[in-house]
């Protein structure tokens, strides 16, 4: 599906991990999102996502500037993709998640 798209909108008011929205990068999309919920941790506004408040007016503006802006649709393809690229990868999350329970054994061996 994220093939025959040209951008993607993701308006979420609340959100715990952004599947979507990391599809569609990964996807190379060019991507326009909130940074409510954990998508702060998704998206970097203006490097690898317009990100703009939950709201018609502001999503409006940013999909005409996407529309106009062939630049810009590059530099937020590749940046967002890169992005997920290298820190939200199933290895990566992997990873991480090993780490997080070392560092917990880790604490617990300590007290």
């Amino acid at each position: 599906m994220y093939a025959a798209l040209d951008a993607f909108a993701f308006p979420s008011e609340f959100e715990g991990l952004g599947t979507a929205l990391q599809a569609a990068m990964a996807a190379g999309l060019p991507s326009i999102s909130t940074t409510r919920g954990a998508l702060g941790e998704v998206v970097e506004g203006e490097r690898t996502a317009l990100a703009v408040e939950p709201n018609g007016k502001e999503f409006a503006v940013a999909m005409l500037r996407l529309i106009n802006d062939e630049r810009l649709r590059t530099i937020l393809s590749k940046a967002g993709r890169r992005e997920v690229e290298q820190r939200f990868s199933a290895g990566r999350m992997v990873e991480n998640t090993i780490q997080v329970y070392k560092d917990v054994l880790k604490k617990r061996q300590v007290t």
